[in-house]
């Protein structure tokens, strides 16, 4: 998988594509789950989406206690910043 077609431009992504093949070549669970964190790094700095999905419905997953928050959203940067439109400034914290 992933063969043919243009390689990942972007460094970051390339070395995810690099973890991911040293993550499956590991040898125990160890290596696996310092690699996997590598990965979890990579992407806690940086989010990766291929542009085309765009205006789908976004699940939501509310706690019982939080208030002010849509039933339903839409994955989209354009307008409102993927959840940001909703402006999560304005929920809040029932008793």
């Amino acid at each position: 998988a992933g063969l043919t077609g243009t390689a990942p431009d972007l460094p970051e992504a390339a070395q995810l594509g690099e973890l991911l093949e040293a993550w499956r070549a590991a040898p125990d669970k160890n290596a696996r789950a310092k690699i996997w964190h590598q990965m979890l790094e990579l992407h806690s700095e940086q989010v990766f989406s291929i542009g085309t999905v765009n205006a789908v419905p976004q699940p939501i997953v509310i706690h019982s206690h939080l208030r002010n928050v849509p039933e339903e959203g839409v994955y989209a940067w354009a307008p409102g910043a993927y959840f940001g439109m909703y402006r999560p400034d304005t929920f809040w914290l029932a008793p």
